[in-house]
């Protein structure tokens, strides 16, 4: 009985090592990929001419109905209205029955 122990534990230490191995080559392989795209990133963004920060020509305010379409207007209002319809009768048809959601 001790020897098939033995033998079960071997294994185990086996088993957990040869994972334990490919896990650290993967997460070495990963550090190193990791800091070979950043050394090449930092070399591309430098050989660009110059990196200009976006402005705003106008302040951040509310959509105004003239800058949305009229159709789209239309039809987001009208799928609103229909949403609502539908759940209100929804709503009406299941306090009629009894059941309360």
């Amino acid at each position: 009985m001790p020897e098939l122990l033995v033998q079960g534990l071997t294994l185990a230490a086996y088993g957990m090592g040869t994972v334990f191995t490919f896990l650290s080559l993967l997460v070495g392989a990963t550090v190193v990929m990791s800091k070979s795209v950043n050394h090449l990133s930092n070399r591309s963004v430098e050989n660009e001419t110059s990196v200009v920060p976006m402005t705003r020509s106008q302040p951040l305010t509310r959509a105004t109905d003239a800058a949305i379409n009229p159709e789209i207007l239309a039809a987001i209002t009208g799928a609103i209205t229909a949403h609502r319809g539908n759940n209100s009768a929804q709503r009406d048809e299941g306090t009629e029955s009894g059941n309360n959601k």
